[in-house]
Formats: structure tokens, sequence, C-alpha cells
């Protein structure tokens, strides 16, 4: 695909087919995403992906913990919208609007899908060790980017989400995560439910001149 169009193209997936990603396809997008930069070739970031038995039976533990309002025990924090600057705000309070109106309902919708890990067939965890160097985490940052590009380039639709990083005691229950790694960022990857509204909440970027300065 031409890449003004994968860029184009990709957005959050928040509803997920049944149908599988092949271990081929994510290996293929894995192999090309780890050419992503990383600070004086550290390479220290760790991906540990969760497929078919092992992807649904953490999902069914998610959903059974979200549902009881169990606090999250992940090593890094969502925080409050509070934390962030005014401008960030109020593009949260936008996209709250357009989530709300789009989906017709309170957020009830929304709030099952991300307990439920919303149905991803498969789902990236991107780990550290624990107390990483601060280009670490700039490092797994261009890594996350790489996979939804590469994935989208595949025809593999993802969500980047911290609902998949919330519980990392049952994340270790299914995989060979080591207590010497943190899992920081979640991907899930897999095909759109067409049928879902949730997959049509758009709500856009700022204008470029907000963004860009050149002098």
């Amino acid at each position: 695909m031409e890449f003004d169009r994968v860029v184009d193209q990709t957005h959050a997936v928040r509803a997920f087919s049944h149908k599988q990603v092949p271990d081929e396809t994510l290996c293929a997008i894995v192999e090309e995403a780890v050419n992503a930069p990383t600070w004086m070739n550290a390479q220290e970031r760790k991906i540990y992906i969760a497929t078919g038995d092992k992807a649904a039976a953490i999902r069914k533990e998610y959903a059974e913990l979200g549902a009881a309002n169990t606090p999250d025990r992940g090593a890094y924090k969502m925080g409050h919208h509070s934390d962030w600057s005014e401008a960030a705000q109020q593009n949260m309070a936008h996209f709250q609007d357009v989530a709300a109106r789009t989906v017709g309902d309170d957020g009830s919708l929304l709030g099952r899908a991300e307990n439920e890990l919303f149905d991803a067939p498969a789902f990236a965890l991107l780990a550290l060790p624990p107390k990483p160097a601060p280009w670490g985490i700039l490092d797994l940052g261009a890594l996350e980017e790489a996979i939804v590009l590469c994935a989208a380039n595949k025809g593999v639709s993802s969500i980047v989400a911290y609902a998949f990083i919330k519980y990392p005691d049952v994340l270790r229950k299914y995989l060979p995560i080591p207590e010497d790694q943190e899992v920081v960022i979640g991907i899930g990857l897999g095909y759109p439910d067409p049928d879902s509204p949730l997959n049509k909440i758009h709500a856009g970027r700022v204008p470029l001149d907000d963004v860009l300065t050149i002098n």
C-alpha cells in the first residue's frame, strides 16, 4: 500500500471481528516494525503477542475484573485528564462528545468494549525492564507506531489502549513475561467488525497550524 494511504487509513478500531490474524502475518509485522529507531542501538524492548485461546482467556478474565470495577494493577498508571494541559483536556472532551453522539449512549458500550479488550483476536504487549532509561520509553513509542503502520500496510487494523496493560498478573498467567519485564504498551490487532457503531467513531485531529511552527 502507498505510504500516504497507510497513514491516512490508520485509526483506532474499537470492535474487532472474530477473524484470527495468521501467525505468519504477525511475524511479518514485527519483523518490519523492529527496524524502528532505538537510542544508541540499545534495542531493550520486548514484544509478547497473545493469540487464540490465550487471548480469549485473557479477555475473559479482564472482562470479569472490569465488571467488578477492580482497580488496575499495571506498573504504568493511566492518570487523570486533569494531569494534561487545558488544550489536551479540550481535545479529550471533544472525543468523548463525538463518541457519545456516534454510539448513542452514555459511554457504557465503549466501557464494556474496553473491559473486553475490544474483542481483539491478538494483542501485542510491549515491555521494558523496570525503571528504564527515559530514552527507552521513546524507543517503545517508536516501536508502537511502527507496529501500527506495518499492520495497516498488511490489512490488519489496530488500537493502542491502556486497557491491555491493566492487569499484568493476568498477562503473566498466560504469557511468558518474566518479572524483570514491565508491560508498558498494549496494541490490539485484528480485523474490524463492520457492524459495530464503535468503529464509526472518528474525532479527527486539530488543524496543522495548532501543531506546526516553521521559522
